[in-house]
């Protein structure tokens, strides 16, 4: 256990997985900005990835959930899993968005006294997290290179 600000911190296996946490979610949300922006469109201003996602039009949506659905990305994030000792089911695009919508804002303080930030209370594992969020940012980050080739 690590204290600081008085309360004590597990900070998930030396850190490296609390600092994804908060990060991955940020990145999940820039990369729908981009997307966003890259549609012509402006993006509300706000860190909720649900709001963010309904911003999106429906070919995007679509584009995004057949990335992250591929029986290629299926196949090695179930290795992943695996590797991990995640049991749970894999969610879709649109139980990530809901589950995970508000983790930027839940996770960035790790201070923050009204939080318990340790693996056993949040609302998902760590490492579950990692495995949702990071398939987004992939699939994210694919679909815009593909619009940049066009």
């Amino acid at each position: 256990m690590v204290t600081r600000g008085g309360m004590d911190r597990k900070l998930c296996r030396g850190g490296t997985s609390y600092i994804l946490i908060p990060m991955l979610p940020f990145a999940v949300e820039l990369c729908l900005k981009g997307i966003i922006s890259q549609g012509g469109r402006a993006f509300c201003r706000t860190h909720n990835l649900k709001s963010l996602w309904t911003d999106l039009d429906a070919v995007e949506q679509v584009e995004i959930r057949t990335r992250v659905n591929s029986p290629a990305w299926r196949n090695e994030e179930k290795l992943r899993r695996d590797a991990l000792g995640i049991t749970g089911e894999m969610r879709t695009v649109d139980q990530i968005i809901q589950v995970h919508q508000d983790d930027f804002q839940r996770w960035r303080y790790v201070v923050d006294g009204e939080r318990n930030l340790t693996e056993e209370n949040a609302h998902v594992g760590t490492d579950e997290a990692i495995m949702d969020l990071y398939g987004i940012v992939v699939a994210c980050v694919e679909y815009h290179q593909s619009r940049n080739a066009q």
